[in-house]
């Protein structure tokens, strides 16, 4: 759908940006948004300590990037991003809980011996002895 690389920049860029991933794109700040779409349209823009700043340095566009007019493209593949992301920690939260409540569920002592398994009661074994005693007498 989109280039592999273009995707992982700006996957790259959200990550670096101020974007939580457990909120909708629409419920994002403009101004971070505003700065991911700047960084993708002008690449060289300076990345400080992890945060994506606005700087004036010569641009040099990703070249497939210039036929989306509105950001659209980065847009969509940022929502995608963010999507996914929120998608991941549902399953992995209901996946810990999950694993909690089968951890739960198992017993910790040893569950009490049955006749079925032969541990308990032992009257097989007393009831031949007994018809060895009458075999005596």
């Amino acid at each position: 759908m989109y280039s592999l690389s273009v995707q992982a920049f700006v996957r790259s860029l959200v990550n670096m940006s101020a974007l939580d991933k457990n909120v909708t794109w629409k419920n994002q700040p403009g101004d971070e948004i505003h700065k991911v779409f700047t960084v993708v349209r002008c690449p060289l823009t300076r990345i400080l300590s992890n945060n994506i700043t606005d700087t004036n340095l010569d641009c040099r566009e990703i070249p497939v990037m210039k036929n989306f007019e509105y950001n659209w493209a980065t847009a969509e593949m940022a929502k995608m991003y963010l999507r996914n992301s929120r998608a991941q920690e549902k399953r992995k939260a209901r996946k810990a809980t999950e694993l909690s409540a089968t951890t739960r569920n198992t017993p910790t002592t040893n569950p009490e011996p049955t006749a079925a398994n032969g541990s308990a009661g032992g009257s097989d074994s007393d009831d031949s002895d007994s018809d060895d005693s009458d075999d005596d007498v």
